[in-house]
């Protein structure tokens, strides 16, 4: 174990757990313990226990009888469920984190690494965006946030049953709604895609918002591989939905390197029938 030792104890499965510095953790099966932040540890559910319980630095049962446990990358914060509530511990403070509403679920997503302490959470208010460290919402919780979710950097998708904002957690912007909200195509200039309709925008990385115009999209339908999952599965759907509304001559308004791009990935993927002269 990093950070602590055990030892044998005769005629017993169990193990007498210490710190590096000599502190006695208690006795435990092996492979029961789990590091926490700051000296703070966790004794899984095991033969003799049948759930979580939590020890303070000096190796004193702070917090048993829990049922579930959070733990996420080098957060000084992590969250407990016991009697069917959520709860946060501060491991700096040394005390549980009290709240006014009640926390019905968190996000274990991954955020952004430089957002320490804070987690997507699902009270009964709604959903929002909590700082466990300073006891404080980012986003506050509403009823009409359906799922929060990270997207980009310092941008999350807040859907509602009208569509997609992005918030901003640098500016802690709301953006009006859209119908769909994605990762960019082109990282070095853009943070989002923002389709609304039958139009598609950006917001670059300055933060304006620009409309892509017909003669773009032949590049970014090139381009459209650095999205994944979803994300590519709406702009796949987007463009059919151009290049039939646009007609069957939609690929003259694009420049000749990105038609020489569209002869090469047809002619790779053996779909020659589409090749048309120009």
């Amino acid at each position: 174990y990093y950070n602590i030792f055990y030892t044998k104890i005769s005629g017993s499965s169990k193990r007498k757990y210490y710190t590096s510095s000599g502190t006695f953790l208690g006795e435990f099966v092996e492979q029961s313990l789990e590091t926490l932040p700051n000296h703070y540890f966790y004794a899984k559910a095991n033969k003799f226990q049948k759930k979580i319980s939590i020890i303070n630095p000096q190796g004193q049962v702070l917090i048993d009888e829990i049922d579930q446990i959070i733990v996420t990358g080098e957060n000084d914060t992590f969250a407990y469920l016991k009697d069917k509530k959520w709860l946060f511990f501060h491991t700096i403070n040394h005390q549980t984190i009290p709240s006014d509403l009640e926390f019905l679920s968190i996000s274990t997503k991954y955020l952004p690494h430089y957002l320490k302490d804070v987690y997507i959470i699902k009270t009964n208010k709604g959903n929002g965006i909590y700082d466990a460290m300073n006891e404080s919402w980012k986003l506050q919780p509403s009823l009409d946030y359906t799922k929060i979710s990270p997207i980009e950097n310092e941008f999350f998708a807040v859907e509602t049953k009208q569509g997609m904002h992005f918030w901003n957690e640098k500016t802690n912007v709301l953006s009006e709604v859209y119908d769909h909200i994605s990762e960019p195509i082109d990282n070095e200039k853009q943070s989002l895609l923002l389709y609304k309709k039958d139009e598609l925008f950006c917001l670059t990385i300055q933060g304006d918002i620009q409309k892509i115009e017909a003669d773009e999209l032949g590049k970014f339908n090139h381009l459209k591989y650095n999205l994944r999952g979803k994300h590519l599965s709406y702009f796949n759907q987007f463009f059919d939905n151009w290049t039939k509304h646009y007609g069957a001559n939609y690929y003259q308004v694009f420049d000749a390197q990105t038609l020489y791009n569209y002869y090469l990935e047809l002619q790779r993927s053996g779909k020659e029938e589409g090749i048309v002269e120009i």
